[in-house]
C-alpha cells in the first residue's frame, strides 16, 4: 500500500540525488550556491527504500543541483551548443535585469 512512513520517528538527511523520480523539480534558491546548500523539509520517496512509501527527510540541494538544473532547463531546451551563445544570452538577460531593477 502506498503511503507515508508512520512507524519511524527518523528524519533522513539526504542529497537531492537520493530522491526517487525526477530530481530536478525543486525551484532554484540562492542558498544552493552556498557551501551549506539549500535544505527542503518534506515527505520524499528515497532511492533504496520502498518505492511506495514517502519518508520524512531534509533534502540538501547544492551548487551541483543548480548546474544540472541550468543544463536541463535552459541549455538543452534552447539548443545551446557553444559557450559564446550562452554568454551572449546571459549578457542580454543581465542588461534586462539591471534595467528592470534600477536602484
Amino acid at each position: 500500500m502506498e503511503g507515508i512512513d508512520q512507524n519511524s520517528q527518523e528524519v533522513y538527511l539526504i542529497s537531492w540525488k537520493e530522491v526517487q523520480g525526477n530530481p530536478l523539480l525543486a525551484k532554484l534558491n540562492p542558498d544552493m550556491l552556498s557551501p551549506e546548500g539549500h535544505i527542503v523539509t518534506g515527505l520524499f520517496k528515497i532511492k533504496g527504500k520502498s518505492k511506495k512509501v514517502a519518508y520524512a527527510a531534509n533534502v540538501s540541494y547544492d551548487r551541483e543541483y543548480a548546474i544540472k538544473y541550468i543544463c536541463s532547463k535552459l541549455l538543452q531546451p534552447l539548443g545551446i551548443t557553444k559557450f559564446n551563445e550562452i554568454q551572449a544570452l546571459i549578457a542580454e538577460a543581465w542588461n534586462e535585469y539591471k534595467a528592470e531593477h534600477k536602484q
